[in-house]
């Protein structure tokens, strides 16, 4: 993938801290927060998996913070919340 010519990619769900090893800094990565935990885990594990992946990719500015692939309809507000207040 890193070698297609893409500009950023979107992680689902892979070691964060292995992956960031092989992919150059010229390509953006964007994740990789589990949808799967979003829906059915709670505020605080959302804000303990949140600050946990924030810290492995500290040294690596072109990262954006996101869900891993898109929020099923029945994820609770309180999760989202919860990124968003880590990510702020």
């Amino acid at each position: 993938m890193c070698q297609s010519g893409a500009v950023g990619l979107s992680i689902d769900d892979v070691d964060m801290a292995q992956m960031i090893k092989s992919v150059p800094h010229s390509i953006v990565i964007c994740g990789n927060i589990s949808p799967l935990k979003f829906s059915r885990g709670s505020p605080k594990e959302i804000r303990e998996e949140t600050i946990k992946l924030l810290e492995i990719m500290k040294t690596r500015k072109e990262f954006l913070v996101a869900p891993g692939c898109d929020l099923a309809p029945q994820t609770p507000l309180e999760n989202v919340e919860a990124f968003i207040s880590v990510v702020r």
